[in-house]
């Protein structure tokens, strides 16, 4: 039986530079031609980076209102929306809030470890998520090792994620330059049922073993997010030139599985449904 899921894109990342690969989309315009093409081979979302003009990462409002322009020019409200609000060692919490409040996306993803690492950063949290919930900003949780997920359950039973069914991403192949494998997933899963966990999941992969990674995650019942920001290469190790390469090496594995991809709108109104 088929089962939808979602196929998100990072078309950006905040790492790499056009030195590390030409190909990468940096400016709007570039980001909003593979934004385009990327909706055309079967993405519903994409997950949003901005940069400086030296191409360094950036958390400037301006520059998202610029960037979300040029992509709404380019598909609409065909693709479901997400910013970041990642830190790459320069901006403290209070400034990754401040950009969401400013912004106020339909969707914006955190990474716990960044924005409440301990417990004296708790109570501006919980005052910023319920901002978050009451907005109707679907929030999306970056969890990097599966341990992590024990004191994300306990951020959610005290109130400070007021979220029951939180949208969560695992990041595989984080540490050192290992790439990520399918069995990367299985941590994550076990420590899912271990902890009776309800959240919508996904994966996304470093390394060229990304379509593998994404395809054991959907058989485990998670989404799907591939692109620029983590894996730049094909299976056989050659450079992707385009992120619609890297969705259609995601959707040849998923299609086997007889998988269907949600279209924005569905995910827009599932996403919202769910995060309440």
């Amino acid at each position: 039986m088929s089962r939808p899921y979602i196929l998100m894109i990072s078309p950006t990342g905040a790492r790499r530079t056009q030195a590390d690969h030409a190909w990468l989309p940096v400016t709007p315009d570039e980001v909003a031609v593979e934004v385009k093409a990327c909706l055309e081979a079967g993405a519903g979302a994409v997950h949003v980076h901005v940069r400086n003009d030296d191409q360094s990462h950036s958390l400037d409002a301006n520059r998202y209102r610029v960037m979300l322009a040029a992509i709404h020019e380019a598909v609409g409200d065909n693709l479901f929306v997400q910013i970041t609000t990642e830190a790459v060692g320069i901006y403290q919490p209070q400034q990754q809030m401040d950009v969401v409040r400013e912004i106020k996306p339909e969707c914006a993803s955190f990474a716990i470890r960044e924005l409440v690492p301990d417990g004296a950063h708790e109570e501006a949290a919980a005052e910023f998520f319920a901002w978050v919930k009451d907005e109707g900003i679907v929030p999306q949780f970056l969890i990097y090792e599966a341990h992590e997920l024990a004191r994300f359950k306990q951020l959610i039973a005290d109130g400070i994620l007021p979220f029951k069914t939180p949208f969560t991403l695992f990041g595989l192949g984080y540490h050192g330059t290992r790439y990520a494998t399918p069995q990367d997933v299985e941590p994550f899963v076990a420590e899912i049922n271990a902890l009776e966990l309800d959240m919508d999941w996904g994966v996304c992969a470093f390394g060229r073993r990304e379509a593998e990674c994404v395809a054991a995650a959907f058989e485990h019942g998670g989404h799907v997010r591939v692109g620029f920001e983590n894996n730049i290469e094909t299976p056989d190790g050659e450079p992707l030139t385009s992120v619609a390469q890297s969705v259609g090496y995601a959707r040849e594995r998923l299609d086997a599985l007889d998988a269907v991809p949600m279209t924005g709108p569905e995910i827009r109104s599932y996403l919202q449904g769910r995060s309440g």
